[in-house]
Protein backbone atom coordinates (compact mmCIF):
# COMPACT_ATOMS: atom_id res chain seq x y z
CA UNK A 1 0.00 0.00 0.00
CA UNK A 2 1.33 3.21 -1.07
CA UNK A 3 0.09 7.52 -0.25
CA UNK A 4 -0.12 9.02 -3.00
CA UNK A 5 -0.11 13.02 -2.64
CA UNK A 6 -1.11 15.62 -5.54
CA UNK A 7 0.00 19.03 -4.95
CA UNK A 8 -0.83 21.97 -6.81
CA UNK A 9 -1.08 19.80 -9.95
CA UNK A 10 -1.48 21.53 -13.39
CA UNK A 11 -1.96 20.65 -16.98
CA UNK A 12 -2.44 22.98 -19.74
CA UNK A 13 -2.41 21.85 -23.19
CA UNK A 14 -0.55 24.29 -26.01
CA UNK A 15 -0.43 25.24 -29.36
CA UNK A 16 0.91 28.13 -31.60
CA UNK A 17 -1.79 30.35 -30.59
CA UNK A 18 -3.89 29.07 -27.77
CA UNK A 19 -3.40 27.20 -24.30
CA UNK A 20 -6.32 25.30 -22.25
CA UNK A 21 -6.25 24.58 -18.65
CA UNK A 22 -7.06 20.87 -18.41
CA UNK A 23 -6.34 20.43 -14.67
CA UNK A 24 -6.12 23.48 -13.03
CA UNK A 25 -4.39 23.41 -8.95
CA UNK A 26 -5.86 20.01 -8.09
CA UNK A 27 -4.69 18.82 -4.68
CA UNK A 28 -5.21 15.72 -3.58
CA UNK A 29 -4.38 13.24 -0.79
CA UNK A 30 -5.03 9.83 -0.92
CA UNK A 31 -4.20 7.74 2.04
CA UNK A 32 -2.34 4.29 1.90
CA UNK A 33 -5.33 1.72 0.77
CA UNK A 34 -8.02 4.16 0.14
CA UNK A 35 -10.44 4.02 -2.60
CA UNK A 36 -10.93 7.20 -3.97
CA UNK A 37 -12.96 8.13 -6.85
CA UNK A 38 -12.82 10.98 -9.30
CA UNK A 39 -15.83 12.08 -10.77
CA UNK A 40 -17.41 15.00 -13.03
CA UNK A 41 -18.72 15.19 -16.49
CA UNK A 42 -17.40 14.97 -19.33
CA UNK A 43 -13.93 17.35 -19.93
CA UNK A 44 -13.59 18.06 -16.69
CA UNK A 45 -10.23 16.48 -16.20
CA UNK A 46 -10.52 13.54 -14.20
CA UNK A 47 -9.12 10.80 -16.96
CA UNK A 48 -5.96 13.37 -17.66
CA UNK A 49 -5.50 13.84 -14.14
CA UNK A 50 -5.14 10.01 -13.84
CA UNK A 51 -3.27 9.95 -16.99
CA UNK A 52 -0.40 12.44 -14.87
CA UNK A 53 -0.55 10.09 -11.94
CA UNK A 54 0.29 7.30 -14.51
CA UNK A 55 2.98 8.63 -16.34
CA UNK A 56 0.88 9.24 -19.60
CA UNK A 57 0.81 12.75 -19.38
CA UNK A 58 3.26 15.46 -18.19
CA UNK A 59 2.32 17.29 -15.60
CA UNK A 60 2.50 21.50 -16.41
CA UNK A 61 3.17 22.22 -12.43
CA UNK A 62 2.99 21.01 -9.27
CA UNK A 63 4.08 17.44 -8.32
CA UNK A 64 2.87 14.04 -7.25
CA UNK A 65 4.03 12.28 -4.97
CA UNK A 66 3.89 8.33 -3.87
CA UNK A 67 5.23 7.56 -0.44
CA UNK A 68 6.72 11.37 0.37
CA UNK A 69 8.88 10.69 -3.71
CA UNK A 70 7.83 12.76 -6.11
CA UNK A 71 7.27 10.66 -9.33
CA UNK A 72 7.00 13.50 -11.89
CA UNK A 73 9.82 12.56 -13.65
CA UNK A 74 9.82 8.94 -13.28
CA UNK A 75 9.06 6.94 -16.44
CA UNK A 76 5.86 4.93 -16.39
CA UNK A 77 7.15 1.74 -16.08
CA UNK A 78 8.86 2.39 -12.88
CA UNK A 79 6.42 3.78 -11.27
CA UNK A 80 4.75 1.09 -9.86
CA UNK A 81 1.73 1.41 -11.15
CA UNK A 82 -0.90 -0.45 -12.76
CA UNK A 83 -4.00 0.85 -14.71
CA UNK A 84 -7.17 -0.62 -16.02
CA UNK A 85 -8.28 1.08 -19.09
CA UNK A 86 -12.30 1.77 -20.37
CA UNK A 87 -11.52 0.31 -23.43
CA UNK A 88 -9.94 -3.11 -21.67
CA UNK A 89 -6.77 -3.00 -24.00
CA UNK A 90 -6.47 -6.73 -24.45
CA UNK A 91 -4.11 -8.08 -26.74
CA UNK A 92 -6.63 -10.16 -29.00
CA UNK A 93 -3.63 -12.65 -30.62
CA UNK A 94 -3.00 -13.73 -27.35
CA UNK A 95 -4.73 -15.66 -24.22
CA UNK A 96 -6.29 -14.64 -21.43
CA UNK A 97 -2.95 -16.78 -19.82
CA UNK A 98 -0.92 -14.64 -22.29
CA UNK A 99 -2.58 -10.84 -21.79
CA UNK A 100 -2.06 -11.96 -17.96
CA UNK A 101 1.61 -12.68 -17.83
CA UNK A 102 2.93 -10.25 -20.68
CA UNK A 103 3.74 -7.44 -18.25
CA UNK A 104 5.28 -9.53 -15.83
CA UNK A 105 7.49 -11.02 -18.37
CA UNK A 106 8.60 -7.69 -20.09
CA UNK A 107 8.85 -5.74 -16.53
CA UNK A 108 10.34 -8.46 -14.14
CA UNK A 109 12.86 -11.51 -13.77
CA UNK A 110 10.91 -13.59 -12.38
CA UNK A 111 11.09 -17.37 -14.18
CA UNK A 112 8.09 -18.91 -16.37
CA UNK A 113 7.10 -21.43 -13.89
CA UNK A 114 6.95 -18.18 -11.39
CA UNK A 115 5.20 -16.20 -14.03
CA UNK A 116 2.49 -18.52 -14.45
CA UNK A 117 2.07 -19.46 -10.89
CA UNK A 118 1.23 -15.96 -10.26
CA UNK A 119 -0.96 -15.69 -13.22
CA UNK A 120 -3.01 -18.81 -12.00
CA UNK A 121 -3.56 -17.38 -8.72
CA UNK A 122 -4.75 -14.44 -9.74
CA UNK A 123 -7.11 -15.77 -12.40
CA UNK A 124 -8.37 -17.96 -9.25
CA UNK A 125 -9.16 -14.81 -7.45
CA UNK A 126 -11.12 -13.44 -10.56
CA UNK A 127 -12.82 -16.56 -11.45
CA UNK A 128 -11.34 -17.04 -14.55
CA UNK A 129 -9.23 -19.71 -13.95
CA UNK A 130 -11.29 -21.95 -16.21
CA UNK A 131 -10.48 -18.80 -19.24
CA UNK A 132 -7.01 -18.93 -19.14
CA UNK A 133 -6.65 -20.83 -22.74
CA UNK A 134 -9.10 -18.56 -24.77
CA UNK A 135 -8.73 -15.11 -26.70
CA UNK A 136 -10.31 -11.98 -25.82
CA UNK A 137 -13.11 -12.36 -28.81
CA UNK A 138 -14.32 -15.76 -27.11
CA UNK A 139 -15.34 -14.23 -24.22
CA UNK A 140 -18.00 -11.80 -22.65
CA UNK A 141 -17.96 -8.38 -21.49
CA UNK A 142 -17.67 -8.85 -18.19
CA UNK A 143 -14.98 -11.63 -18.48
CA UNK A 144 -13.17 -9.52 -20.56
CA UNK A 145 -13.08 -6.36 -17.91
CA UNK A 146 -11.54 -9.72 -15.46
CA UNK A 147 -9.14 -10.20 -17.44
CA UNK A 148 -8.12 -6.48 -17.43
CA UNK A 149 -8.19 -6.18 -13.73
CA UNK A 150 -6.40 -9.49 -12.99
CA UNK A 151 -3.37 -8.41 -15.86
CA UNK A 152 -3.13 -5.38 -13.12
CA UNK A 153 -3.49 -7.57 -10.22
CA UNK A 154 -0.26 -10.03 -11.03
CA UNK A 155 1.90 -7.12 -11.16
CA UNK A 156 1.45 -6.72 -7.41
CA UNK A 157 1.44 -2.75 -7.47
CA UNK A 158 1.48 -0.13 -4.76
CA UNK A 159 -1.43 1.89 -6.96
CA UNK A 160 -4.31 0.85 -9.02
CA UNK A 161 -5.30 3.10 -11.56
CA UNK A 162 -9.19 2.85 -12.94
CA UNK A 163 -10.17 4.73 -16.12
CA UNK A 164 -14.02 4.17 -16.26
CA UNK A 165 -13.63 -0.04 -16.21
CA UNK A 166 -17.11 -0.46 -16.18
CA UNK A 167 -18.73 1.94 -19.02
CA UNK A 168 -18.79 -0.91 -21.07
CA UNK A 169 -20.99 -3.18 -19.79
CA UNK A 170 -24.82 -3.27 -19.33
CA UNK A 171 -26.91 -2.46 -16.34
CA UNK A 172 -27.13 -5.33 -14.52
CA UNK A 173 -23.12 -6.47 -15.13
CA UNK A 174 -22.03 -2.92 -14.01
CA UNK A 175 -23.88 -3.16 -10.92
CA UNK A 176 -22.57 -6.37 -10.22
CA UNK A 177 -18.87 -5.27 -11.24
CA UNK A 178 -19.10 -2.56 -8.31
CA UNK A 179 -20.12 -5.04 -5.60
CA UNK A 180 -16.98 -7.31 -6.69
CA UNK A 181 -14.21 -4.42 -7.19
CA UNK A 182 -15.16 -3.18 -3.57
CA UNK A 183 -14.91 -6.55 -2.31
CA UNK A 184 -11.19 -7.28 -4.76
CA UNK A 185 -9.86 -3.71 -3.54
CA UNK A 186 -10.73 -4.24 0.50
CA UNK A 187 -9.03 -7.82 0.13
CA UNK A 188 -6.23 -6.75 -1.86
CA UNK A 189 -5.76 -3.70 0.50
CA UNK A 190 -4.22 -1.54 -2.62
CA UNK A 191 -4.15 2.34 -2.74
CA UNK A 192 -7.22 3.10 -5.66
CA UNK A 193 -7.95 5.97 -7.86
CA UNK A 194 -11.36 4.80 -9.89
CA UNK A 195 -12.40 7.33 -12.67
CA UNK A 196 -15.72 7.91 -13.56
CA UNK A 197 -19.03 10.16 -14.86
CA UNK A 198 -21.27 7.86 -13.00
CA UNK A 199 -21.90 9.81 -9.31
CA UNK A 200 -24.09 6.30 -8.47
CA UNK A 201 -20.54 4.74 -8.84
CA UNK A 202 -18.64 7.42 -6.87
CA UNK A 203 -21.67 7.17 -3.89
CA UNK A 204 -21.82 3.55 -3.95
CA UNK A 205 -17.68 2.53 -4.38
CA UNK A 206 -15.27 5.30 -3.11
CA UNK A 207 -14.59 5.95 0.53
CA UNK A 208 -14.16 9.82 -0.22
CA UNK A 209 -14.79 11.15 -3.56
CA UNK A 210 -13.62 14.09 -5.66
CA UNK A 211 -15.84 16.08 -7.48
CA UNK A 212 -14.46 17.85 -10.62
CA UNK A 213 -15.85 20.06 -12.99
CA UNK A 214 -13.84 22.79 -15.47
CA UNK A 215 -10.73 21.04 -14.29
CA UNK A 216 -11.03 22.39 -10.88
CA UNK A 217 -11.49 20.39 -7.73
CA UNK A 218 -15.20 21.20 -6.52
CA UNK A 219 -15.17 19.10 -3.06
CA UNK A 220 -13.63 15.99 -1.86
CA UNK A 221 -15.28 14.59 0.90
CA UNK A 222 -17.39 10.92 1.88
CA UNK A 223 -20.19 10.37 0.15
CA UNK A 224 -22.25 11.36 2.61
CA UNK A 225 -20.44 15.11 2.87
CA UNK A 226 -20.56 15.35 -0.50
CA UNK A 227 -24.44 15.00 -1.03
CA UNK A 228 -25.73 16.12 2.30
CA UNK A 229 -23.48 19.02 2.62
CA UNK A 230 -22.14 20.10 -1.09
CA UNK A 231 -19.60 23.09 -0.75
CA UNK A 232 -21.12 25.03 -3.91
CA UNK A 233 -24.40 24.75 -6.30
CA UNK A 234 -22.10 22.43 -9.07
CA UNK A 235 -21.76 19.59 -6.55
CA UNK A 236 -25.40 19.92 -5.17
CA UNK A 237 -26.88 19.66 -8.58
CA UNK A 238 -23.85 16.57 -9.65
CA UNK A 239 -24.31 14.52 -7.02
CA UNK A 240 -27.88 12.67 -6.37
CA UNK A 241 -30.36 11.27 -8.61
CA UNK A 242 -32.64 12.76 -9.11
CA UNK A 243 -30.80 15.65 -8.55
CA UNK A 244 -31.26 18.51 -5.99
CA UNK A 245 -34.13 20.99 -6.82
CA UNK A 246 -32.81 24.26 -7.14
CA UNK A 247 -34.95 27.75 -7.17
CA UNK A 248 -33.46 31.01 -7.84
CA UNK A 249 -34.47 34.14 -5.98
CA UNK A 250 -33.57 37.03 -4.06
CA UNK A 251 -33.51 38.10 -0.26
CA UNK A 252 -36.57 40.21 1.19
CA UNK A 253 -36.97 40.62 5.06
CA UNK A 254 -35.59 37.10 5.75
CA UNK A 255 -37.35 35.48 3.06
CA UNK A 256 -36.46 34.11 -0.11
CA UNK A 257 -38.94 35.28 -2.79
CA UNK A 258 -38.52 32.82 -6.17
CA UNK A 259 -41.01 32.92 -9.48
CA UNK A 260 -43.50 31.22 -7.57
CA UNK A 261 -42.91 30.63 -3.76
CA UNK A 262 -41.61 33.29 -0.59
CA UNK A 263 -40.03 30.71 1.67
CA UNK A 264 -39.28 32.16 5.16
CA UNK A 265 -35.69 32.18 6.55
CA UNK A 266 -34.76 31.47 10.35
CA UNK A 267 -34.21 34.95 12.01
CA UNK A 268 -31.17 32.36 13.69
CA UNK A 269 -29.63 32.02 10.46
CA UNK A 270 -26.58 34.35 10.17
CA UNK A 271 -26.40 35.44 6.17
CA UNK A 272 -24.14 38.39 5.97
CA UNK A 273 -26.10 39.28 2.70
CA UNK A 274 -28.55 42.34 2.21
CA UNK A 275 -32.09 42.79 1.08
CA UNK A 276 -31.85 42.37 -2.96
CA UNK A 277 -28.96 39.38 -2.66
CA UNK A 278 -29.02 36.80 -5.25
CA UNK A 279 -29.93 33.45 -3.24
CA UNK A 280 -30.86 29.88 -4.40
CA UNK A 281 -33.12 27.33 -2.35
CA UNK A 282 -31.86 24.03 -2.27
CA UNK A 283 -33.54 20.69 -1.41
CA UNK A 284 -33.69 16.97 -1.91
CA UNK A 285 -36.40 15.72 -3.73
CA UNK A 286 -36.16 12.79 -0.80
CA UNK A 287 -37.03 15.92 1.63
CA UNK A 288 -39.66 16.94 0.08
CA UNK A 289 -43.21 15.96 1.80
CA UNK A 290 -46.83 16.14 -0.28
CA UNK A 291 -49.87 16.57 1.54
CA UNK A 292 -53.43 17.21 0.93
CA UNK A 293 -53.43 21.32 1.64
CA UNK A 294 -50.90 23.84 2.57
CA UNK A 295 -51.12 24.39 6.68
CA UNK A 296 -48.10 26.63 7.29
CA UNK A 297 -45.89 28.91 5.49
CA UNK A 298 -43.22 26.22 4.48
CA UNK A 299 -46.13 24.53 2.39
CA UNK A 300 -46.85 25.81 -0.72
CA UNK A 301 -49.43 24.33 -3.52
CA UNK A 302 -48.47 22.68 -6.45
CA UNK A 303 -50.04 20.00 -9.40
CA UNK A 304 -48.33 16.92 -10.00
CA UNK A 305 -47.31 16.61 -13.59
CA UNK A 306 -46.13 13.68 -14.18
CA UNK A 307 -45.47 10.12 -11.77
CA UNK A 308 -42.92 7.53 -12.65
CA UNK A 309 -43.16 4.31 -10.54
CA UNK A 310 -40.07 2.14 -9.68
CA UNK A 311 -41.42 -0.30 -7.34
CA UNK A 312 -39.64 1.03 -4.25
CA UNK A 313 -40.31 4.39 -4.87
CA UNK A 314 -42.01 7.11 -7.20
CA UNK A 315 -40.78 9.70 -8.91
CA UNK A 316 -43.56 12.92 -8.52
CA UNK A 317 -43.04 15.49 -11.40
CA UNK A 318 -45.19 18.49 -9.61
CA UNK A 319 -45.51 22.25 -11.32
CA UNK A 320 -46.71 25.41 -10.00
CA UNK A 321 -50.32 26.40 -10.76
CA UNK A 322 -49.18 29.29 -12.28
CA UNK A 323 -49.99 30.43 -16.82
CA UNK A 324 -46.44 32.18 -17.06
CA UNK A 325 -44.35 29.75 -15.07
CA UNK A 326 -42.66 26.11 -16.76
CA UNK A 327 -40.87 25.36 -13.31
CA UNK A 328 -41.05 22.16 -12.51
CA UNK A 329 -39.22 20.11 -9.09
CA UNK A 330 -39.60 16.31 -8.59
CA UNK A 331 -40.24 14.37 -5.40
CA UNK A 332 -39.97 11.18 -4.27
CA UNK A 333 -42.57 8.82 -2.24
CA UNK A 334 -42.16 5.71 -1.47
CA UNK A 335 -44.07 3.11 -1.50
CA UNK A 336 -47.45 2.82 -3.96
CA UNK A 337 -48.48 5.79 -5.88
CA UNK A 338 -50.58 8.09 -3.90
CA UNK A 339 -50.75 10.75 -6.35
CA UNK A 340 -51.50 10.78 -9.82
CA UNK A 341 -50.88 13.02 -12.82
CA UNK A 342 -53.63 16.03 -12.63
CA UNK A 343 -54.05 16.22 -8.49
CA UNK A 344 -53.22 19.36 -6.62
CA UNK A 345 -51.37 18.92 -3.86
CA UNK A 346 -49.40 20.28 -1.09
CA UNK A 347 -45.93 20.05 -0.74
CA UNK A 348 -43.50 21.49 2.18
CA UNK A 349 -39.94 22.10 2.53
CA UNK A 350 -38.94 21.58 5.66
CA UNK A 351 -36.42 24.49 7.40
CA UNK A 352 -34.26 21.63 8.70
CA UNK A 353 -33.33 20.20 5.06
CA UNK A 354 -33.12 23.05 3.03
CA UNK A 355 -29.92 24.40 1.55
CA UNK A 356 -29.18 27.80 0.52
CA UNK A 357 -26.74 28.85 -1.57
CA UNK A 358 -25.25 32.35 -2.73
CA UNK A 359 -26.91 32.99 -6.21
CA UNK A 360 -23.31 34.58 -7.55
CA UNK A 361 -20.73 32.86 -6.42
CA UNK A 362 -22.60 29.42 -6.00
CA UNK A 363 -21.51 28.91 -2.72
CA UNK A 364 -23.34 27.31 0.28
CA UNK A 365 -24.51 29.54 2.86
CA UNK A 366 -26.45 26.68 4.57
CA UNK A 367 -26.88 22.71 4.29
CA UNK A 368 -28.33 20.15 6.59
CA UNK A 369 -26.24 19.27 9.46
CA UNK A 370 -24.61 15.65 9.27
CA UNK A 371 -23.52 13.95 12.90
CA UNK A 372 -22.00 10.60 13.44
CA UNK A 373 -24.17 9.50 16.43
CA UNK A 374 -21.53 5.84 16.20
CA UNK A 375 -19.27 4.72 13.95
CA UNK A 376 -21.84 2.59 12.04
CA UNK A 377 -25.26 5.27 11.66
CA UNK A 378 -25.41 8.15 10.32
CA UNK A 379 -28.17 10.85 11.42
CA UNK A 380 -29.54 13.85 9.69
CA UNK A 381 -30.64 16.77 11.66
Amino acid sequence: MAHLELDDVTKEYQSDETSVIAVDDVSVDVASGEFLVLVGPSGCGKSTTLRMIAGLEDVSDGHIRLDEQAIDDVPTQERDIAMVFQSYALYPHKSVHGNMSFGLEESTNLSSAEITETVEEVAALMGIDNLLDRKPGELSGGQRQRVALGRAIVRDPEVFLMDEPLSNLDAKLRADMRTELQHLQQRLGVTTVYVTHDQTEAMTMGDRIAVLNKGELQQIGTPLECYHQPENLFVAGFIGEPSMNCFDGRLEDCSIVTENIQYPLSPDLDLDHQDGASLVLGIRPEDIRIGKRATNETEFEAMVTLVEPMGNENIVHLGFDSATSNEEFVATTEGMPAVASGDRVAVEFPERVVHLFDGTTGAALKNRRLTFTDRSKAQLL
